[in-house]
């Protein structure tokens, strides 16, 4: 169905859908896209999460070996503090830090690594290095034995190794930090712009759409309007015409139908002056002006017949 055929309320309606569906189609851009964006500082806060895990397990693993090697020195329990709760914590967060990873199975297998080195490292050297020292205060080995021992920096090793892997772990995700924070600043430079040309296509298209309804609508009206003074002047001389199926193709189709009524009305007139005193046709049982008409020539035929007759009777 052509537009121009659509009843007003239609096309007014219509124009209100169509940017209705622009709006509604830019909400949908916009939700989409801020998802994105959250999620990727979800990421990018992840990564930096598991940053300070993996730094966490550092300085716990420094923590063990202060408290180790101030116990291996002074011989006091009291120095193990450190080495005792750095290892229970260090269990439990690098556990935690599998879990927080567990969508890198690469990243997961160097925790593996770091874990079965870091209990290497107990079993082969904090241990027995320990039952070493408490030998020595039990007078069961001298310090010079366990002095030896020490400088043969097996632990060195052990603890260089798991330094090398807590680092290659944060660089790994450092690097993916930097690319999803340019992830991050792209999703939000393009949220922005998008968020930006929507608004204006929007505004633009609701601009264009109200334009053309309402010139589909004010046109015809005001030819209709020009018509209608025109006719107020007594000028019937006009030619109405519509391509149109609306409210205003109709009332166009009244305006012809009026005007010709009128000028039918006009030749009757000019018959009527000419002496032919042919009824009008009348466009309804409510044509006023046609029954007047009517009654007119019912009128001036009852006059010519007495005019007849007292004519015939002075003869």
């Amino acid at each position: 169905m052509k537009f121009d055929n659509l009843k007003i309320r239609t096309k007014i309606l219509s124009g209100f859908i169509a940017v209705l569906a622009i709006l509604i189609s830019i909400s949908i851009g916009v939700y989409l896209n801020t998802n994105s964006m959250i999620d990727t500082f979800q990421w990018v806060s992840h990564t930096e999460n598991v940053i300070g895990q993996a730094n966490n397990l550092t300085k716990l693993l420094v923590d063990q070996e202060t408290g180790f090697r101030g116990f291996l020195i002074a011989g006091k329990d009291n120095f193990l503090e450190p080495y005792n709760g750095g290892k229970s914590k260090f269990d439990k967060n690098i556990v935690k830090l599998m879990q927080t990873v567990s969508d890198n199975p690469p990243q997961v297998k160097r925790l593996e690594e770091l874990d079965d080195m870091h209990n290497s490292w107990i079993e082969q050297v904090t241990k027995p290095m320990i039952e070493l020292r408490r030998d020595v205060n039990d007078g069961k080995a001298d310090m010079a034995f366990l002095i030896s021992e020490q400088q043969k920096e097996k632990g060195k090793q052990f603890m260089d190794g798991m330094r090398s892997i807590v680092n290659e772990f944060v660089g790994i995700e450092a690097d993916l930090n930097i690319q999803r924070r340019a992830e991050a600043d792209s999703t939000s430079g393009f949220m922005v712009s998008f968020t930006l040309v929507a608004t204006l296509a929007a505004v633009l298209f609701g601009f264009l759409i109200s334009f053309f309804i309402a010139r589909k609508i004010s046109n015809p009206i005001s030819s209709l309007v020009k018509l209608a003074d025109k006719l107020a002047l007594g000028d019937i001389n006009v030619d109405v015409k519509s391509d149109t199926k609306d409210e205003l193709g109709n009332l166009s189709d009244s305006f012809s139908k009026m005007v010709q009524s009128l000028k039918e009305k006009v030749n009757a007139a000019k018959d009527i002056a000419a002496g032919n005193m042919k009824k009008v046709k009348l466009a309804s049982d409510k044509d006023a002006l046609g029954i007047a008409f009517n009654e007119e020539i019912e009128a001036i035929e009852g006059l010519l017949e007495e005019t007849n007759s007292l004519s015939d009777s002075a003869k």
